[in-house]
């Protein structure tokens, strides 16, 4: 969980794209969701990085994906967490909600 709050760029995103496959096939984990989600939708807010990004959201899907039933899913899908500016950044671009 150290990865997903490193300052080198690469590393924290490898390690959010990790951790979302590793909740994703691995049912011993489960347990762990609800601290890693914790550790993960800061970063929703303030990751600047266009992939970082991306897979902080893969990461957040994955983990409601699999383990909604440990996740207390009204906080997780909260506007002002899910989208703070009112916006959603892509590859393809920024499109407003």
């Amino acid at each position: 969980m150290k990865g997903l709050q490193d300052q080198n760029l690469p590393t924290r995103s490898n390690a959010l794209y990790l951790t979302g496959l590793l909740f994703e096939q691995s049912p011993e984990l489960q347990h762990h969701a609800p601290k890693v989600c914790e550790l993960v939708l800061p970063l929703l807010k303030r990751e600047t990085d266009p992939q970082a990004l991306d897979n902080a959201c893969g990461c957040v899907g994955r983990l409601i994906k699999s383990t909604h039933n440990l996740l207390d899913l009204p906080r997780v899908r909260s506007p002002n967490i899910l989208c703070p500016y009112g916006r959603l950044t892509t590859s393809a671009g920024i499109g407003r909600l």
